[in-house]
């Protein structure tokens, strides 16, 4: 199945995109917070809220676990998403790009200078 152009330089396709997306908005709905993986899985409906550590990790190696893992890794990369280590767990919020501009714009973060 054929990619767009603009997927292809972010490295993406469609069904990343759409979970780039989803997560993209839900922590812009909620700038003033950062979440765990698990919290941001669990919302977005990836994860189960009550999900033991073990079935996280069944969930999170499954096709839309590994979507979910590849989108939030692109996003950190292009700057749509920061990540901090607190007291021995990452946290994810927004970060310094705006994860439309990146989707029409004509440069990705790494190309501009």
């Amino acid at each position: 199945m054929p990619i767009t152009r603009r997927q292809f330089e972010l490295g993406i396709n469609e069904q990343v995109e759409e979970a780039m997306k989803a997560i993209s908005e839900f922590l812009a709905t909620h700038r003033q917070e950062a979440f765990e993986k698990h919290e941001l899985a669990s919302a977005l409906g990836v994860l189960d809220a009550g999900d033991e550590p073990l079935e996280r990790m069944r969930k999170f190696n499954s096709e839309v676990g590994l979507r979910f893992v590849s989108a939030m890794s692109r996003l950190v990369e292009l700057g749509v998403v920061q990540v901090r280590l607190v007291e021995g767990s990452e946290y994810y919020a927004t970060g310094r790009h705006a994860l439309s501009d990146l989707l029409v714009g004509n440069s990705t973060p790494e190309n501009r200078g």
